[in-house]
């Protein structure tokens, strides 16, 4: 089958990606009920011979990374309890951890940067073409952060005249 099983062998020891490298169990955090049949797909073009799990929450994901080793873990925030934030704040203090990925359906820059502060490796729209998707899944495994051009913008205008994301607690104590 495409996914695998709640439970595994003895767990792989791992490694951040580096050059050349490629993903050989991937992790995959998706609440939609369809599944995740379009990241699927652009997983198994961009790792043939990967496993893949699928898990429908976070609590389900740290209980998988848990007891198994993924080396990457692609996580839409929709519908996960703060935004996948705690998982991925786990999964970055995980050594080896599995690298991070959030993959979105929304530009939302209320979601990019905390994502990128609780260590997201990359941040990328889930409805953007499969062939783009999987030369940025290529690029991740050879330890090249990722970001959809929508998102690499607004960091750059965050950081070259300060007009992103304002976090909401700050913009409730300026009244904006």
């Amino acid at each position: 089958g495409d996914f695998l099983a709640q439970s595994s062998p003895s767990p792989l020891v791992l490694t951040r990606p580096s050059m050349g490298s490629t993903m050989t169990r991937v992790l995959i955090v998706q609440a939609h009920a369809q599944g995740p049949a379009g990241l699927l797909a652009a997983v198994r073009a961009a790792f043939p011979t990967a496993q893949v799990a699928h898990v429908q929450c976070a609590a389900d994901a740290l209980r998988l990374i848990g007891g198994q080793a993924f080396e990457l873990a692609l996580i839409d925030p929709d519908q996960l309890e703060d935004g996948g934030l705690t998982l991925l704040r786990v999964m970055q203090a995980q050594r080896p951890g599995p690298v991070a990925v959030v993959m979105t359906s929304e530009a939302d820059d209320g979601r990019l940067f905390p994502a990128l502060r609780a260590g997201a490796f990359g941040y990328l729209l889930n409805d953007q073409p499969q062939a783009e998707l999987v030369v940025a899944l290529k690029r991740i495994a050879r330890g090249e952060p990722a970001l959809s051009p929508v998102f690499s913008r607004r960091v750059l205008r965050f950081f070259v005249d300060g007009d992103a994301y304002v976090p909401p607690a700050q913009a409730a104590n300026t009244g904006d």
